[in-house]
This record gives C-alpha cells, structure tokens and sequence, in this order.
C-alpha cells in the first residue's frame, strides 16, 4: 500500500470528519442546549476511544476509518428534528476514526512524529470551519457531500493492512531507565497539564477569529512533529513550553500572542503518542486511546470557564513548567532521521 496516498486520505478525512462534527453541534442543536450538547459529544466521542483502541488492537484487519466517516455521514444526512441521533452517531464515528487513524499512522511512522502531526493537524481547522458552515447556509450541503468522499478515499487507501506486531521505534526518544508505567504516567501528566493550561485560559474569539486559532493549532502540530524529527523530541518539548508560559499568562489578552500560545501548546501532541507507543508498544491504538482521555479531563474545565482571572493565570503558569520539567526529564534527543546508521560486523573466514 503506498504510504503517501493513505497519509493524504487520512489528512483530507481528519479534516472533513471534524468539520461534519462541527457542524452537527452549531447546527442541528438548539442554543440553549449546545453547551450540553458539544459536553456530550465530547464525553461519548473520547471516552469510547480507550475500548475501541483495544478492539483495533485484537483485530487489526478491520476498516475502522472508513466505518467511522461512514457514521459520521449518515449523521449529516438525518432531518433536523433528529438531533440527538445525529449527535450520537457523529460521537461514535468520531471516536472510530480518530482511534483508527492514530493508531495506523504510528505503526508506520518508522520513528518519526512527523506522519503522526500530518495526520492530526487539520482537525482544528476542521471543527473551526464547520462552525462557520453552520453560520453560512450556502455552505450547508459541505459536510454531507465531503465525508462520504472521505469514506471512500480511507476505504481504497488505509486501513486493512497487517499492523507490526511490536512498536519499537520511539523506545529511544525516553530515557531508558525508567519503566512503561512511568513513561505513561508523565507522559498523561504532561498532555492534561498542557491541554488544562489552555482550557483554563479561554479565548473569546467566534467565526473567522476561531478560525485563525485553528490555523495557529494546525500550523503549531505541524511544526512540532516536524521539529522533533529534526531536533529531537526534549529540545522540542521544552522550547514550546518555554515560550508557551509568556503567550498563555502574561500576554493572554492579546489576540495574535495567545493564538502564538495556543500553537506552542498543540505542538507536543506527536511526541506524547510516541511516548505512550513506547510504553505499550503492542497497543498502538490504545495508546491513543488512553492520550484522548488525558485530554478530555484537561478539556472539561473550557466548560465552566468564561473569563481569564490572574489566578488561573498562576495555575496555567504551574501548570506549563510542571509540563516543562516532566518533559525534560522523559524525553531524549534521539532524532531517527539523523541517528548514524548501525555498524556492520564483517566475518572472514580463517
């Protein structure tokens, strides 16, 4: 299977299946229930992933990407009246594709964050741009016509292909002495921290405002693969937190420097798969699983939160240098891309 057209299908898929997502809620749902409604979405569409990740791991040979854009277009197509159908069909399609496409793109990353970052990257701009199709009724008929495309596209290039039985090759980008469970447990400590630091700090920003934030999101995963390929994944992670800390607290009511923060922190979200694909090298998929459950806890707090007071930005500030240390203390700077080739043992005969 050619790698490059399944990365592709899986870039065009994320970002239709986000958008479709996206708009089911702003949509279909009424304003008074969607606060309700988008905390559903989030509980059902994250919290399946863990179970799913498990079942994808017993059967590699399934088609759970072209599954899930396949929900997910049928929750587009229900009427109106049918909201909370389409919501629960969106969440499990989101949930199935999501696990399918982490797990296929870390199986055959040979090492490097950067097919991990290109596959995850447009979800930002996805969910972004469904919001403004919902506002935009020119732009209804975009998500139902790009999701069964994106169906057909995952179904003839991805999945269905024989997973490695083993992930090794991010066993060198974390310190060898520590054991799986500690390597999974900071590895969670630092993706909730980092998703709560922003969670806490909300951004008053709608329609094509959120849009730039998406952009900044995308562009930051993006950036953040690429550059744990080229620098390694420690000098990476403590470069974004490290700049992150001033964008997110002291300069957070400016618009431009805190969508510069919120790409820095959406920048480690390669690394942390690697990271947890080290510690269970047989569960790829559930390894995703349980990162989306450390991200669901850090995001719940967006839900209550409305304005920035100092002491949130004192707890974001914690927050990001205890991600800062964690990191620094997990992570090497093996770089795969760079790493000197193995020596070869001659033998001679006598």
């Amino acid at each position: 299977m050619k790698r490059k057209q399944a990365l592709l299908a899986q870039f065009i898929a994320h970002l239709t299946v986000d958008l479709a997502c996206s708009y089911l809620l702003f949509s279909r749902l009424p304003a008074e229930k969607l606060p309700a409604g988008a905390l559903i979405f989030l509980l059902i569409s994250f919290a399946l992933r863990p179970f799913l990740g498990l079942v994808l791991d017993a059967f590699p040979n399934l088609q759970p990407q072209a599954a899930g854009c396949a929900l997910v277009s049928v929750g587009t197509l229900l009427p109106s009246s049918w909201w909370g159908a389409a919501l629960i069909l969106a969440a499990l399609g989101s949930a199935l594709f999501h696990t399918g496409a982490a797990g296929e793109s870390i199986c055959f990353a040979r090492g490097l964050y950067a097919r991990a970052a290109i596959v995850f990257a447009p979800g930002a701009i996805g969910a972004a741009l469904g919001q403004v199709c919902a506002a935009q009724p020119i732009l209804s008929l975009l998500p139902a016509l790009t999701v069964p495309a994106s169906a057909v596209l995952c179904f003839l290039f991805t999945d269905a292909r024989k997973y490695p039985r083993r992930i090794r090759a991010f066993a060198s980008t974390v310190r060898g002495f520590y054991p799986p469970w500690a390597v999974l447990l900071l590895t969670l400590i630092v993706t909730g921290f980092a998703t709560l630091s922003r969670s806490i700090l909300p951004a008053q920003a709608t329609g094509w405002n959120l849009l730039g934030l998406a952009v900044m999101a995308t562009l930051g995963r993006l950036l953040g693969g690429f550059a744990a390929d080229r620098f390694g994944p420690r000098k990476t992670l403590m470069t974004c937190f490290a700049a992150a800390l001033p964008c997110m607290t002291v300069f957070v009511h400016i618009p431009w420097i805190y969508a510069i923060g919120i790409g820095l922190l959406a920048a480690p979200f390669a690394v942390m798969l690697g990271n947890l694909t080290a510690s269970l090298p047989q569960n790829p998929h559930f390894a995703f699983g349980i990162l989306s459950l450390a991200i669901m806890a850090g995001s719940l707090s967006a839900f209550v939160t409305e304005t920035v007071t100092n002491p949130m930005r004192y707890t974001a500030s914690g927050l990001i240098l205890i991600c800062l240390l964690a990191s620094s203390l997990l992570n090497t700077d093996f770089c795969r891309r760079f790493a000197p080739p193995r020596k070869v043992e001659s033998r001679t005969r006598k």
